[in-house]
């Protein structure tokens, strides 16, 4: 169960705003394991963007996103830290066919997780033995890329 509300707002004919929120009770009907929460389901999600536009040479976005916290096993006993980052473009037209992107990710260098899982893991190629415990994949760290985009 749960519910969402999208946004989609034109605050004038330059800036454009984009707000989404939604909320879920992800549960098994019947607790026939060991509990029913459903590992990794995400409670919480709100992404906010503005875009800057006025249809000159240059143009920008900023994304913040957030993505809550997250049952790792089915008793609710370990969970997940919540995720948030922000992400930014800013671009310039060259002509009508080219235009010229620098892209920017995980703007503040935060060194969140992208998934995390529960379970049992080996460490035994490193000197370590076989171990239960929280595994994840960290988020990007802070990255540009330079895009140049031709239509032609």
């Amino acid at each position: 169960m749960g519910w969402e509300f999208n946004n989609y707002y034109k605050a004038s004919d330059w800036l454009t705003i984009d707000a989404d929120v939604a909320f879920t009770r992800a549960r098994f009907r019947d607790a026939g394991g060991k509990g029913r929460f459903i590992e990794g389901a995400v409670e919480g999600v709100a992404p906010l963007a503005a875009v800057i536009d006025h249809g000159g040479p240059y143009y920008g976005s900023a994304q913040f996103r957030y993505f809550g916290p997250r049952p790792l096993r089915e008793d609710n006993s370990v969970r997940s830290d919540g995720t948030r980052t922000v992400n930014g473009r800013l671009g310039y037209r060259i002509d009508k066919n080219t235009q010229l992107e620098l892209v920017g990710f995980n703007l503040f260098g935060r060194e969140d997780s992208a998934i995390d899982y529960y379970g049992n893991y080996d460490a035994s190629s490193i000197g370590g033995t076989s171990t239960a415990g929280r595994v994840f994949h960290p988020i990007e760290p802070r990255t540009f890329r330079l895009i140049l985009i031709s239509r032609y």
